[in-house]
């Protein structure tokens, strides 16, 4: 009768059974250490939302929080909302929105009248694009 790996003490296994309950014991500690990490991350953004809810001003500043986010190295291709030049360029793309809104009415009834403004259009159009690309590297 063969006996279970588990029931075994680590003395009697050979080196290869040995290996694989090492393993296998790294492998359930990685997944308990990264289910209490989630699980701590998880309580740390319910506590900050609700800090939040509370308009508390005078909160202690998380520490730990803020070393996570200094410490991340971010891509150089990567664009943070944060920054000015990308609430620059929603601001821009948005005006654009509210003009296209009312110019592409205007040019699909009067025609002739529109070849004024083939230029603001190709502009539009342009930015458009370029904000479309733009959304693959932005990070939300």
């Amino acid at each position: 009768m063969k006996r279970n790996i588990s029931t075994l003490s680590f003395g009697e296994l050979t080196p290869e059974q040995k290996k694989y309950q090492v393993k296998r014991w790294w492998k359930r500690a990685r997944l308990v250490f990264y289910f209490v990490r989630m699980k701590q991350r998880a309580t740390k953004n319910l506590n900050r939302k609700s800090d939040a809810k509370e308009g508390d001003d005078d909160a202690d500043v998380d520490l730990d929080y803020i070393n996570t986010q200094q410490e991340t190295e971010w891509k150089w291709y990567i664009i943070r909302q944060e920054n000015t030049l990308p609430q620059l360029w929603n601001f821009l793309i948005n005006s654009l929105t509210v003009y296209a809104m009312f110019a592409t009415p205007f040019v699909l009834v009067f025609p002739k009248a529109s070849e004024n403004i083939v230029v603001l259009e190709l502009f539009t159009d342009i930015c458009f694009t370029i904000d479309i690309v733009m959304n693959f590297f932005k990070l939300n």
